[in-house]
């Protein structure tokens, strides 16, 4: 038996087409959209569309203090890192899904983690890094993912505690102006531990990076779904009025080797899709 589809499911499906993206392969594969956000135990609530696309390339743009970002000088502005306390949380829905891939690290975390400079500003690391004083800025967060923004998957408390980098061959962590500087990867896994940084100098750290934006890498293996486009950041509350802990959010990104071959459709593309062929479903009855 052959169904003839009536003309107006034609017409249907090509409001369907005008309604969803296009397929682009040069696609940002940073969150897209905001879910939910709570900002838990704080007192002002920040701006969560900051932890939306690609990090920014300089810290304090505009200002007299503009510098790229380094490891050695994160995003420390309002309008580039979201954060959250005790009791808080955000979701995120991601440009396109991370398709699972064994051995690799499908999701990139970028956070406001810094090193401390003990040679300002030559860009030198401490010996130490797990010492205090020796890093700022890194938090750890539960992590949870979903491959269709209503099932999560928990994955654990993930220590955040890698810095981001915007370029590959700045001649300082400082460096005022980028112009003529070669952006960094932020699509880029890289596999390198806080401690590899111990003691380095910054052309050394740049070195190590290499075409890698930094970031903490998380591999999806353990959460046994074949794809993830949805990921959620959240701080439990310890119960103890004493601390005050926060987590500073700049940006998620999915690895380029990793992307999924179709962008996720907002869920009110989806409800607006099935009105519609139910609708034309009626009147073809």
């Amino acid at each position: 038996m052959f169904y003839h589809a009536p003309r107006t499911t034609g017409f249907a499906m090509l409001f369907l087409g005008a309604l969803m993206p296009l397929e682009d392969a040069a696609a940002t594969t940073f969150a897209r959209s905001v879910v939910a956000y709570d900002p838990g135990q704080m007192v002002t609530a920040g701006d969560p569309s900051a932890a939306l696309g690609r990090p920014g390339s300089v810290a304090g743009s505009g200002s007299q203090f503009a510098s790229i970002i380094s490891p050695f000088n994160p995003h420390y502005e309002d309008d580039q890192i979201v954060q959250f306390g005790e009791g808080g949380s955000i979701t995120l829905r991601l440009s396109h899904f991370a398709i699972t891939t064994s051995g690799t690290p499908e999701i990139g975390i970028f956070t406001n983690t810094g090193i401390s400079d003990t040679s300002w500003p030559a860009g030198i690391a401490g010996s130490d890094l797990e010492l205090p004083g020796a890093t700022f800025g890194i938090d750890s967060a539960l992590l949870e993912v979903s491959a269709d923004g209503f099932n999560w998957i928990d994955l654990g408390i993930i220590r955040l505690d890698q810095p981001s980098s915007a370029f590959t061959n700045a001649t300082s962590p400082y460096q005022s102006d980028p112009a003529g500087l070669t952006p960094a990867n932020f699509g880029m896994p890289h596999h390198n531990e806080l401690s590899d940084y111990s003691g380095k100098d910054w052309n050394t750290i740049q070195g190590l990076l290499g075409n890698s934006g930094g970031g903490t890498w998380i591999d999806l293996d353990p959460a046994g779904l074949d794809r993830v486009g949805w990921i959620r950041l959240s701080l439990e509350d310890d119960g103890n009025a004493n601390t005050q802990l926060n987590f500073e959010l700049d940006a998620v990104s999915v690895a380029s080797s990793t992307v999924g071959g179709s962008i996720i459709p907002e869920p009110s593309v989806f409800t607006l899709i099935c009105t519609l062929i139910g609708l034309l479903a009626i009147r073809h009855r």
